[in-house]
């Protein structure tokens, strides 16, 4: 990846192995920016106060 924040779609493309048109370069390169974007906005939330959990509601065993 670039310093300047700017995403290397041959960089991750190279990763995962496969090759792109430049068409479909810049088409994720805009997708890849707006799922950092919201990546931001979510670090923008303060849960400091929420407790940390494996589940959005209690999971039981049925078994016990």
């Amino acid at each position: 990846m670039e310093s300047e924040g700017r995403i290397d779609i041959d960089y991750v493309a190279n990763l995962a192995r496969i090759e792109l048109t430049d068409e479909v370069k810049s088409q994720f390169a805009v997708q890849l920016e707006n799922v950092l974007c919201y990546f931001e906005k979510l670090e923008a939330v303060d849960v400091s106060d929420i407790e940390p959990m494996a589940h959005a509601s209690a999971v039981y065993n049925v078994w016990d």
